[in-house]
């Protein structure tokens, strides 16, 4: 039995005569199967961030956005601006509401 600790899942390939639990590329012996591997998660961060605030917001030429500010201050839109950026007007606008 092999032991893992993973969030993400996870194979086994034969690579250059060698056995591997990937992406992990942990060796394991030749023979092992999938049921020959035990999986723990582990626990999820205690101070997750969560949704504060969440809206669509118009844009200047009438396209909406859904924009996100989080607990820890940080958040998302859709525009483009805040794709380039990572912040925009929109997101500044629902911070300050």
């Amino acid at each position: 039995m092999v032991t893992i600790t993973t969030s993400s899942s996870f194979a086994l390939a034969n690579i250059g005569g060698k056995r591997y639990v990937v992406p992990q590329w942990i060796e394991v012996p030749l023979g092992t199967t999938l049921a020959d591997v035990k999986v723990v998660r582990p626990d999820p961060p205690v101070n997750a961030v969560t949704i504060v605030k969440e809206e669509y917001i118009t844009g200047s030429k009438g396209d909406e956005y859904l924009v996100k500010v989080l607990s820890d201050g940080s958040g998302t839109c859709e525009c483009w601006g805040y794709r380039r950026r990572k912040d925009c007007k929109h997101l500044k606008a629902l911070r300050n509401t």
